[in-house]
């Protein structure tokens, strides 16, 4: 039997791959939770071993990744969130967060700020990558950034997230725009 059709042909790759990876291809459904006060059942993963526990290094690391935000002490932050969002692909986990920063701050309140925004954002989803770009109050939040920006990524570099790469090469890079100090 030839197949001509290319929909027929990505249906019979798809069941190819399927059958391949061990999926289902009948019409199976996912089990119905219970009615009443009981939550829904968690989805079960498919073909994946359980995590492995973290070795020695790896929770030093995780240990170590508070330190690196570099917060002082009794700091209190005068930020807003107004925008998170999930930029992830299939490699890795990313998002960025914009925040909105009161006029006439020093360059340590911008920056202590900044770090303050990244460490809270990054406890929250433990991204592979993570920017924080801070605007002036009542800028255009999806404009140019016009207070500052922090990004903690593998090698300080966002576009480099992967989950592949060990905590001990994160780091935290900070770059504050001149113009926001300048009014």
């Amino acid at each position: 039997m030839r197949c001509t059709s290319p929909w027929a042909r990505v249906w019979l790759v798809t069941i190819g791959l399927m059958a391949v990876s061990g999926c289902a291809t009948d019409n199976q459904t996912a089990p119905k939770p219970e009615t009443g006060n009981q939550t829904a059942p968690k989805p079960e993963t498919s073909n994946s071993a359980a995590p492995k526990p973290e070795n020695e290094d790896q929770a030093a690391a995780r240990a170590a990744v508070s330190d690196s935000f570099q917060v002082k002490s009794g700091f209190k932050p005068v930020y807003q969130v107004v925008t998170r969002e999930d930029m992830s692909t299939p490699l890795a986990s990313r998002w960025t967060v914009r925040i909105a920063l009161p006029a006439h701050l020093k360059r340590e309140e911008v920056e202590q700020n900044l770090r303050y925004a990244e460490k809270e954002q990054w406890d929250q989803s433990r991204p592979d990558a993570l920017s924080v770009f801070a605007y002036r109050k009542g800028s255009n939040y999806e404009g140019v950034v016009t207070a500052g920006q922090c990004d903690y990524a593998p090698y300080g570099d966002w576009s480099r997230a992967s989950k592949e790469i060990p905590m001990s090469q994160y780091k935290l890079v900070i770059e504050l725009e001149d113009a926001y100090f300048q009014r």
